[in-house]
């Protein structure tokens, strides 16, 4: 192979293509291209070094492809993906980045203009994405920041991360993701730099969605300093079960109306709704009833979630 170069992209992939798509043998191809055998089993080893060929196991469970069906008849999505669950929350959450960033990679197609909000399970589904090819791509930030509470999981490092990778464009959103008063909104979103954002927000055509619970244990708003414990629990009592883009939803898939809504920056979920691909990416039995919220009220058209978290919002659906 020194005499040659193998390098050229274009070659390998007409060579992958001979051999996985076209189901020619190593020895076919051999013939065919003029070379030797032993030559065309170490292109494919380039290839799969360079990720221009990569192999995947659906590894979906019995259990998990059960469930994926009976969610999907139940509502108007897209994409369903569930994974087993495992007993470390944060290696549930690697496979759960890993499926999403798989899902995410087979939608992007040339030209694309991603959103992403926050939270720790897009954490995950950015480190895990690794693009075949750089694209002609925009990241924009869907909400506003989280501060340092955790700069791992805020909407603006993962945009710039995700960005990174795809060598596109990154618009940021400026500003808290909920402020003081709803008068302070208004004045913030009325500044050029962050109503520009806001509006690039509802053109983008591919939204990365986490999602958020009032339950205590697990609630991000709560562990940011956004919400004290009182103010989370009496939203659970009241009907609120979390949100989505910083905006409180109830179980039925309404827009829990709460002054919270009205100080907090982001896409509206109006304007969430018209976004052609809609992915969210949670899980957890905790974040069971938000997520059937966002299903119902057709915030999200795909679902990256787990096995404990589908078994939740069936038996939900159910009582």
């Amino acid at each position: 192979m020194s005499n040659l170069d193998y390098t050229k992209r274009d070659f390998l992939i007409k060579i992958a293509k001979m051999y996985f798509l076209d189901g020619l043998s190593q020895q076919e191809i051999s013939n065919k291209v003029g070379l030797s055998r032993s030559n065309i089993s170490k292109i494919l080893k380039t290839c799969r070094d360079l990720n221009i060929v990569e192999i995947r196991i659906n590894d979906t469970s019995s259990l998990g492809v059960m469930f994926q069906k009976e969610i999907k008849e139940q509502f108007n999505i897209r994409n369903i993906i569930v994974i087993p669950s495992e007993k470390d929350i944060e290696k549930t959450k690697i496979q759960l980045g890993k499926a999403a960033a798989n899902l995410l990679k087979s939608m992007l197609k040339g030209r694309n203009k991603i959103g992403i909000s926050w939270g720790s399970t897009l954490y995950h589904t950015v480190e895990q994405f690794s693009p075949i090819k750089h694209m002609e791509t925009e990241v924009i930030q869907l909400v506003g920041g989280t501060g340092a509470f955790d700069l791992t999981t805020d909407g603006l490092e993962l945009a710039r991360s995700l960005a990174n990778k795809l060598n596109a464009k990154c618009s940021v959103l400026q500003a808290p993701l909920i402020v003081q008063s709803k008068e302070l909104k208004q004045m913030l979103i009325k500044e050029p730099g962050i109503s520009q954002i806001l509006k690039k927000a509802e053109e983008v055509d591919i939204a990365l969605l986490g999602i958020g619970t009032n339950y205590i244990e697990s609630s991000a708003l709560f562990r940011a300093g956004f919400l004290t414990e009182e103010e989370s629990r009496k939203l659970l009592a009241k009907g609120a079960v979390g949100d989505i883009c910083g905006k409180q939803i109830d179980i039925n898939g309404g827009i829990y109306e709460t002054e919270i809504n009205e100080r907090s920056i982001g896409i509206e979920l109006s304007k969430l709704k018209k976004i052609p691909n809609r992915i969210c990416i949670a899980s957890g039995t905790q974040k069971a009833e938000t997520i059937l919220g966002a299903l119902r009220g057709e915030f999200i058209n795909s679902l990256v979630t787990d096995e404990d978290a589908a078994i939740r919002i069936l038996s939900l659906i159910k009582t």
